[in-house]
């Protein structure tokens, strides 16, 4: 039972993904072409109708810059150009580069 039951939400996944892949916008789509293999993996695994691959990366980046700037908070992710922006308690910023392929901050 639990092998089917796995088997259904697989392919309920799986459905899911693929019917948002045929609605993306030429942004999702320019996005998703820059990903890794890997990376594009993650966020086609992640992708339901009603969100959109931009969504979902810049999800992935603000999961990984609040790891790595615990002392701040993130107030801009720009996807597009790879750079996040992290506010810090004394209002101060810092541009964060990102490696849009594999959503990877680089600082």
């Amino acid at each position: 039972m639990r092998l089917l039951t796995a088997i259904v939400l697989t392919l309920f996944a799986l459905l899911g993904g693929a019917e948002a892949a045929m609605h993306m916008t030429k942004q999702d789509q320019q996005i998703l072409s820059q990903l890794s293999p890997a990376a594009r993996k993650e966020v086609m695994s992640r992708l339901s109708p009603g969100e959109t691959v931009k969504g979902i990366v810049e999800t992935m980046a603000l999961n990984r810059l609040s790891l790595l700037y615990a002392e701040g908070r993130v107030v801009e992710v720009d996807v597009i150009q790879g750079i996040a922006t992290v506010q810090y308690q004394d209002g101060t910023t810092k541009k964060v580069p990102f490696k849009i392929d594999e959503v990877v901050i680089r600082d």
